[in-house]
């Protein structure tokens, strides 16, 4: 299972990939991935640094990298 990362930073990052969370349950929703396929979540690494992530079974890594172009790549629990 891949980590899919996206970065957001500044004052309002940990908001903004909170948002971006909630987005991504909707793509896995419409693109027929099941719940228990994929995790998602948030991590603050600071006050100016915060991460949304999106980890899929391998069958469907190749769907999130063509479509949602991931700023960052690694290897996911």
């Amino acid at each position: 299972m891949k980590r899919f990362i996206w970065d957001f930073r500044g004052r309002d990052g940990h908001r903004t990939a909170e948002h971006h969370s909630e987005h991504l349950t909707g793509f896995a929703e419409i693109h027929g991935i099941p719940s228990g396929s994929y995790k998602k979540g948030v991590v603050q690494e600071n006050e100016f640094h915060t991460y949304s992530f999106l980890e899929v079974d391998e069958e469907f890594e190749q769907k999130v990298i063509g479509l949602l172009r991931p700023q960052r790549i690694e290897d996911g629990s």
